[in-house]
């Protein structure tokens, strides 16, 4: 398939009309995540040369997970939802086997709408390190995470996690405390992540602010 075939087919499969998105036609999602994980489909997006086709699948799972993400802050799910579940869940595996440097690329975005109920999908998602890179054993004797070579390394991350650090007043304040190594300053980070809605608090899992 060429980049145009595969980019006419994840705006399809992304389109409110004709209907194709779960989030229009939920009783669609099991054929939904079938397509869009095909053996045909998924590897080729990916292996699309300069990974140009990471944005588009990019789209697609943050498509899957704002689908699922209700469904899985319940307390109690259906048997539909746990099935679901289970199908996106073998969908991240194979995602964290084949392709890890996608999913640390595109952590923070993801992470930022899968519910905090969802811990065994954070930490897939979170455990996720480029297949060329050789963790150190964390339980070699004398180890200091700050003197090695990767520490020096910027991580590549793809989300609009500063711009969102920006509107919430945040940047300055964690900026500040980098540089100043001030602990004061924690206090008015802590606060300004604390949330002034109650019910919206609830809603989330979270605390209130003071």
């Amino acid at each position: 398939m060429t980049w145009k075939i595969l980019q006419a087919f994840s705006d399809c499969y992304l389109a409110w009309d004709p209907v194709l998105n779960p989030m229009r036609v939920p009783n669609f999602a099991f054929a939904w995540l079938e397509l869009i994980s095909h053996k045909i489909f998924m590897p080729r997006i990916l292996n699309i040369p300069a990974r140009r086709g990471w944005l588009l699948f990019h789209r697609l799972f943050m498509g899957l997970l704002n689908f699922i993400g209700p469904y899985l802050s319940r307390i109690k799910m259906s048997e539909t939802c746990k099935s679901l579940y289970k199908f996106a869940l073998r969908t991240l595996l194979v995602l964290l086997h084949d392709y890890p440097e996608f999913l640390a690329d595109y952590h923070h975005a993801f992470c930022d709408v899968i519910p905090w109920q969802c811990v065994q999908i954070r930490n897939l998602i979170l455990a996720a390190f480029p297949q060329n890179m050789k963790l150190p054993d964390p339980f070699t004797q004398n180890l200091k995470v700050d003197q090695l070579p990767e520490i020096k390394m910027a991580p590549v991350i793809h989300s609009t996690y500063m711009s969102k650090m920006m509107i919430s007043g945040l940047k300055a304040d964690v900026d500040q405390y980098i540089r100043t190594k001030d602990k004061s300053h924690l206090k008015t980070i802590m606060s300004k992540l604390l949330l002034e809605d109650q019910k919206l608090a609830i809603d989330m899992g979270t605390k209130l602010g003071s």
